[in-house]
């Protein structure tokens, strides 16, 4: 269950109408509202609900699980990355495939993977412990291999994006294979995760 939602809002070509109903909509209902970099003037930082710049909320949070947010800022930035990409890719640069391989591995990939470590963990512990159980997910995962699970799939994800835009394949399948690893190492640790929670 997450415990707070929160709206992140960035981009362009926003006007005065679409801000003021983002701001009609968080207040609604309640959501704390995040920029994305360099997008602060969107929303109204004088509003109550303005939880401020995504980068400086993730650098100060509170929480002792870093993973799930640094897969969740790799997966933003990835989602960047790939608008860009498809960008120069409708202006005629051959850039489509890199396009298409960031936004399914590092922006959709990157989101799933955190999720797993943090509300895929969470699911497992309620299975295992029952539905008031409180357990956070880092005290079940093994933490080097959590975040060598995060640097390997990242490093797939910049291998395979480069061998795609540099037409070497040869990095293409090497970053399969780092890929690859980077699954197995997140298999062994939500096993030992579950062995973890039934104990």
């Amino acid at each position: 269950k997450a415990r707070r939602l929160m709206l992140l809002i960035g981009g362009s070509r926003w006007n005065e109408e679409a801000r003021a109903q983002i701001a009609r909509f968080a207040a609604r209902f309640d959501l704390p509202v995040c920029t994305s970099y360099r997008r602060a003037p969107l929303f109204d930082q004088m509003l109550p609900n303005y939880a401020g710049d995504l980068g400086l909320v993730l650098s100060h949070a509170k929480v002792a699980h870093r993973p799930p947010q640094v897969l969740m800022a790799c997966a933003i930035l990835a989602a960047v990355t790939a608008s860009l990409l498809a960008l120069g890719a409708a202006s005629g640069q051959p850039w489509a495939a890199a396009a298409i391989y960031v936004a399914l591995l590092g922006w959709i990939g990157g989101a799933v993977v955190a999720h797993v470590h943090h509300i895929g963990i969470r699911v497992l512990l309620t299975n295992a412990r029952g539905e008031d159980d409180e357990t956070r997910p880092s005290t079940v995962l093994f933490a080097p291999l959590t975040w060598a699970t995060v640097a390997v799939y990242e490093a797939a994800v910049i291998l395979g994006a480069g061998g795609l835009l540099r037409s070497e394949f040869r990095l293409v399948q090497l970053a399969a294979i780092i890929g690859f690893v980077s699954f197995l190492a997140l298999l062994l640790n939500l096993t030992s995760a579950y062995r973890t929670a039934q104990q």
